[in-house]
């Protein structure tokens, strides 16, 4: 909830985004299916990404040096 800086009351002409608003857990209130655990992938998927940007940067570097090197030496 979005408040003013004067006095604490919500701005209205800055409303309230829709995840501010309270949401009711969907697994909560279905207990009767088992709940599924949380999936590992994430840490692995950030990990990859980092790992695809490495690679892909130090290609550009290495393109670049030897663009520079032809460059200087021709």
């Amino acid at each position: 909830m979005r408040l003013s800086l004067t006095d604490g009351r919500i701005d209205p002409r800055n409303p309230p985004l829709w995840h501010d608003q309270d949401v009711p857990d969907r697994e909560c209130a279905d207990s009767s299916s088992s709940p599924e655990p949380p999936a590992p992938t994430t840490r692995s998927d950030e990990l990859l990404t980092l790992l695809v940007l490495l690679v892909a940067s130090a290609v550009l570097l290495v393109l670049c040096l030897g663009c520079a090197a032809f460059w200087l030496y021709n």
